[in-house]
């Protein structure tokens, strides 16, 4: 009787862990139904936020590489960067500033 036991407690065993890795194996990663944003709130009173288009020569700057190399060639430190507007393709500002 004990054959049929160990049997019975195996198939079960192998049962569970198949469940288990059907389970596992078979779901599909969750869909995402709301955007998701990364936000930052700055503290005027704490930090100091500028926005940056030219360099002190009026040329453009153009990308985060050229304003960071601009910002640390005048001793300043960047802490954070982010695109600032919408530009042509010849990086003429769509919108107000220029």
């Amino acid at each position: 009787m004990k054959t049929g036991r160990n049997f019975k407690l195996s198939f079960l065993v192998v049962a569970i862990l198949s469940y288990i890795l059907y389970l596992a194996i078979g779901q599909k990663p969750p869909t995402q139904t709301k955007p998701q944003y990364l936000s930052y709130v700055v503290d005027p009173k704490l930090q100091e936020l500028r926005f940056f288009s030219k360099d002190d020569q009026n040329k453009k700057l153009l990308s985060i590489r050229r304003l960071l190399e601009y910002l640390v060639g005048s001793g300043q430190e960047l802490v954070s960067a982010m695109n600032g507007g919408m530009y042509q393709m010849d990086f003429t500002p769509k919108l107000i500033f220029s």
